[in-house]
């Protein structure tokens, strides 16, 4: 490539001076026929023409042949050299030579160092735009790298991932809402959402409408249908999408499949339904403790018999409302209570004179069972009344 440029270089000089040679071969001829001088001082003044004009230009070149014309013609006369005088109208040819050359090889010195600037300047510009380009393509490669990786990361995620547009038709659907919905990524995307998995278009609507036009995140239960009909809950979160400006160009969702959660605890609501009543109807005082002596659950025997209603009750020490704790743990006939308890030892029922919200005394027998682990203690008091048997 540097060896090009020099040879570039080495043309354009031997342009140049083939350009010159001939000037000077003009002059002369030039000054011969007007009767001049023959001397070669008169072409020796082109070489410091010519070296002005290739360092100023044009305007460098054209005084200094100026100059160089009246040191030719008039400087002589002025200084009274005998024989310098010459011929006015040879000087007159020779000035237009001089001017002519001057003007037209800075002119051309001119011309050549403004295409090299732009040369220059345009080698430069696509310099520089090739390395933005090479950057855009780098940014380009990265932003798509990391939308290949985002786009893995949703088709792993095991709860469905869907989104839409401003008429909540699909734009993408994962592979997780393939296996809950049962309708593949094509036939799902280009449709109409709530068409596709609502038995109630019309309300099923409302949700990605709101994120849509009010800008906040949905959170709630969806009643939805699978591709072969059957009924599904999910459970539903979503939030608008946005372009780099912040305008809203659509929503995107996370939806689980909760159905057998939510049976699982309708089941165990149902349990704990049946056991409240259970132990609502039972005759004994029943109160539930935890392994300090809190009070948990208290039945309605337990509010007839103490006074104190079920919302008073729990969350207070049973030594407060049923007994101190040392008739609990020791009782007034032999060991009982919390340490055997906790060692799987049940104790028989002990007679206890308890009192009930207002003071008063009344006879009762107390036993304690172990209901809880080792590692959540929790233990039950069943608290009977006392038959008294009128004597004959």
């Amino acid at each position: 490539m540097q060896s090009s440029s020099h040879l570039a270089v080495f043309r354009s000089d031997l342009g140049f001076a083939l350009l010159v040679a001939a000037g000077i071969g003009v002059s002369y001829a030039a000054v011969q026929l007007s009767g001049g001088s023959p001397s070669p001082f008169n072409h020796v003044s082109y070489l410091p023409i010519l070296t002005a004009a290739h360092r100023w230009g044009w305007r460098g070149g054209a005084i200094t042949a100026l100059i160089a014309g009246f040191a030719m013609g008039p400087l002589p006369s002025l200084i009274g050299r005998e024989g310098g005088a010459e011929d006015f109208t040879a000087w007159t040819i020779r000035l237009a030579a001089f001017l002519s050359v001057g003007a037209l090889t800075g002119w051309l010195f001119d011309q050549d160092r403004l295409a090299t600037v732009t040369g220059r300047a345009v080698a430069t510009d696509l310099i520089t735009r090739e390395a933005d380009r090479l950057h855009l393509a780098q940014r380009a490669e990265r932003s798509a790298d990391r939308i290949r990786f985002q786009a893995s990361l949703l088709e792993e995620v095991q709860s469905a991932v869907i989104a839409t547009d401003l008429d909540n038709r699909i734009t993408y659907w994962n592979r997780a809402a393939d296996a809950i919905y049962g309708w593949t990524s094509e036939e799902a995307i280009g449709r109409e959402l709530h068409e596709l998995l609502s038995d109630d278009p019309d309300s099923a609507k409302a949700v990605p409408r709101s994120v849509v036009r009010d800008g906040r995140r949905w959170m709630g239960i969806m009643r939805d249908r699978r591709k072969d009909g059957t009924r599904l809950l999910t459970s539903v979160s979503a939030v608008p999408l946005r372009d780099a400006d912040g305008r809203i160009t659509g929503g995107i969702g996370t939806a689980a499949d909760i159905t057998d959660q939510e049976a699982a605890a309708q089941e165990v609501r149902g349990v704990g339904q049946r056991l409240a009543a259970v132990l609502n109807a039972a005759p004994q005082a029943i109160i539930l403790i935890t392994g300090e002596g809190v009070i948990t659950e208290w039945n309605h025997a337990a509010e007839r018999m103490f006074g104190w209603q079920r919302e008073d009750a729990v969350g207070r020490s049973a030594a407060d409302l049923v007994a101190p704790m040392e008739l609990l743990r020791h009782g007034r006939v032999g060991e009982a209570a919390l340490p055997d308890v906790a060692a799987g030892e049940l104790p028989p029922a002990v007679p206890l004179l308890l009192h009930d919200r207002n003071g008063a005394a009344f006879a009762a027998a107390l036993g304690m069972a172990s209901v809880g682990t080792q590692e959540t203690p929790s233990h039950a008091i069943f608290v009977t009344p006392a038959v008294v048997v009128p004597a004959a």
